[in-house]
């Protein structure tokens, strides 16, 4: 299979697993995921389509939408999403206009960071000094909203990556 193509393949069956959604609550919450191509026109305007593929230089958009479908305000929402291999993460596309605090991942998800990242690590001159981790080693983005969803409220979060 040509690298392009198994690369492509790999990333969508990522695609599939992109949100998380950990809650202490199941049943009046729902939630949507859309996976949207993010394209210019010939007028330089952005436009977003819902796509199933994408090649690599691509970039995506995700888009995870929280509905309480319920009759109770629903408060222990942590929105959770891995970043496909095959893709990056860039910068300050993540957002939502739900007050949250925003937290990356450089291990799979076992430690949580504010950006920017900083690390110790040793130079070509073998001295470790901080250094800032850049995107490309981002594994998941974690949002953790500083409101309850209220019956009938609908949360939107979103970010966005390119394919390599």
């Amino acid at each position: 299979m040509p690298q392009q193509i198994k690369k492509r393949t790999y990333a969508l069956v990522l695609l599939a697993f992109f949100a998380v959604c950990a809650a202490v609550y199941a049943a009046p919450l729902e939630s949507l995921m859309e996976t949207l191509l993010v394209k210019t026109d010939k007028a330089g305007q952005e436009i977003l389509e819902k796509t199933e593929s994408a090649l690599p230089g691509d970039i995506v958009e995700y888009r995870t939408t929280y509905n309480n479908a319920g009759n109770s305000t629903l408060t222990g929402l942590v929105v959770e999403v891995p970043i496909p291999a095959n893709t990056q993460y860039l910068s300050g596309s993540a957002a939502s206009k739900v007050p949250h605090t925003f937290m990356v991942s450089i291990d799979g998800g076992a430690t949580w960071d504010h950006e920017p990242v900083r690390r110790m690590r040793k130079g070509s001159d073998g001295v470790e000094q901080e250094v800032i981790v850049g995107t490309e080693e981002y594994t998941h983005l974690r949002w953790i909203p500083k409101k309850a969803i209220q019956p009938g409220e609908v949360q939107v979060y979103r970010c966005r990556v390119k394919i390599s």
